[in-house]
């Protein structure tokens, strides 16, 4: 949940409400794994396990790790520590730049586009930094964004997860597929919630 969890506490939202809010993305992250891995099986997109050993493979000659003349915990630790650099770096970068701009850059793209305001949402939490969950939250606090819009930017952010995959998982295309339904699923959740008044049912 990042920071919408303890900028939730410290507004002294209801008990219930936060409840309700980490129920409904539970079920929402639940709900789109499934239907991913029902639809890869329809489709027989499920990866063969002799993938993911070419796969690591072309992780170690990228890396020059040399993993094959090192013990394991010794190539574990060294590629731990190659992707939490990595992290580590891009994190920074992002973190000057959205304080160069100002986190009040993201707060006007949210309230200039009404009609698109889950779209906009989810496209700043798919930003893998602190403050786009911190933004979000606290729009929808201030009764900027819907519940519908703070669900879908909230659904989208992973974190440095994002990061993480885009380092490590090739080939590409199924780090923009991972990320394409990511985002749909974030958006179309949101609007449904909107459209339905499912906020006002659920009490959110």
């Amino acid at each position: 949940s990042d920071e919408m969890l303890p900028l939730l506490v410290s507004s002294g939202a209801p008990a219930g409400k936060i409840l309700k809010i980490l129920l409904v993305k539970a079920a929402v992250a639940a709900l789109a794994g499934l239907a991913v891995d029902l639809v890869c099986r329809l489709f027989a997109r499920r990866t063969a396990h002799h993938d993911h050993a070419d796969h690591i493979g072309h992780m170690c000659r990228e890396g020059h790790c040399h993993c094959e003349r090192r013990s394991l915990w010794l190539a574990a630790l060294t590629h731990t520590l190659s992707i939490a650099a990595t992290v580590a770096l891009v994190s920074a970068g992002l973190h000057l730049a959205i304080e160069l701009a100002g986190e009040d850059v993201l707060i006007e793209l949210l309230r200039r586009a009404p009609y698109l305001m889950c779209v906009c949402a989810a496209l700043v939490g798919l930003i893998p930094n602190c403050a786009a969950s911190v933004a979000i939250t606290t729009l929808y606090l201030q009764g900027v964004l819907s519940a519908g819009a703070m669900l879908s930017g909230l659904l989208v952010g992973a974190g440095v997860g994002v990061l993480v995959l885009v380092r490590t998982n090739r080939p590409w295309r199924d780090t923009c597929r991972v990320l394409a339904v990511l985002f749909a699923v974030g958006v179309a959740v949101g609007l449904l919630f909107d459209a339905l008044s499912l906020d006002v049912l659920l009490g959110l």
